[in-house]
């Protein structure tokens, strides 16, 4: 971190994560720091969150640059052989070459329309991360590239924002996005958006259900799968982000449903399906990313102690 950052001017969350020795207490350390997060009413600057992410995922950021090279290097040696023998035999290395092929597809579709789309270091550092990703972890599932996006956004080091990546996809979203390539968590977290908005907002639930002809789960798709980094503008999404990686990633399914009823007056004026597609295809930007997460958490209250259990457990299935 920046040592020239004057201390006096520090919010108690920022002291506390600038104090290297009370972040080496994790057992005490990372509850003291939630509960920082929690009070924290000061904008964090992109250096400060890294630090803060860094700190909450409990990565080992130890000969990070030096490994994330070797491993580059590794994967170019591999890949250039394979595409100078591939054969049918081949059947991972052909799959990998289907993923880069989806990746590189994917590359131009990330935050369509932003900043960020037109950074072409911002793509480059994009398609090497999840090229990475792919080639030691055996696996690619689109949606991984919308969920890299706000980390590079935030981290401009591109080993460690290698690193937030990969543990954030095998420690905190190992459910979701598996080797296997199945959804079926992904899907489970839909539908728990369906029953918390029910028990929450029945009419809500009611004027979604019927007017659509199929599930509302399969329109709020995008939200839970990249942890509402779908959703504009993602400055705004980085905020919630910081309370999902403290508290845990299931939290999106109440941010999720906060962004709904928030949606609220807008909704009960839609008319037909393809009036409630478009605008959960475009929905309103987020004004206020607190404004999300304070009304997310409040439905922890109001919710039925059997309906958290399973949105707690649908992550770790």
């Amino acid at each position: 971190m920046n040592g020239a950052v004057e201390k006096t001017s520090l919010s108690n969350l920022e002291k506390f994560v600038y104090d290297n020795q009370s972040t080496l207490i994790l057992s005490n350390g990372l509850k003291q720091l939630k509960y920082f997060l929690l009070t924290n009413k000061t904008a964090l600057s992109p250096e400060f969150r890294t630090k803060l992410w860094v700190i909450l995922l409990q990565i080992d950021t130890n000969n990070m640059t030096s490994n994330y090279v070797n491993d580059l290097k590794q994967m170019k040696n591999d890949t250039d052989s394979l595409m100078e023998t591939i054969n049918d035999d081949e059947n991972m290395d052909i799959e990998l070459i289907s993923w880069f092929k989806k990746i590189n597809l994917d590359i131009n579709r990330t935050l369509k329309n932003t900043s960020f789309s037109k950074d072409p270091n911002k793509l480059e550092s994009l398609k090497r991360i999840l090229y990475l990703f792919a080639y030691k972890h055996g696996y690619y599932i689109q949606g991984m590239n919308v969920l890299l996006a706000p980390i590079l956004i935030t981290c401009d080091v591109e080993p460690l924002s290698y690193l937030i990546f990969e543990t954030l996809m095998i420690d905190r979203l190992s459910s979701y996005f598996k080797e296997s390539l199945s959804l079926d968590n992904i899907h489970k977290g839909c539908r728990l958006v369906e029953v918390v908005l029910k028990y929450i907002d029945p009419s809500l639930y009611s004027k979604l259900n019927k007017k659509l002809n199929y599930p509302l789960q399969y329109i709020v798709m995008p939200f839970v799968m990249t942890l509402s980094a779908s959703a504009e503008p993602i400055e705004e999404v980085i905020k919630i982000w910081d309370y999902m990686l403290a508290y845990g990633c299931h939290m999106n399914i109440l941010f999720t449903v906060a962004q709904l009823v928030m949606w609220r007056d807008h909704i009960f004026k839609l008319n037909s399906e393809e009036e409630i597609i478009n605008f959960m295809n475009n929905p309103p930007k987020i004004e206020n990313g607190m404004h999300v997460v304070r009304l997310g958490i409040g439905l922890i209250d109001k919710l039925d102690t059997s309906i958290l259990s399973e949105i707690l457990d649908h992550m770790s299935a």
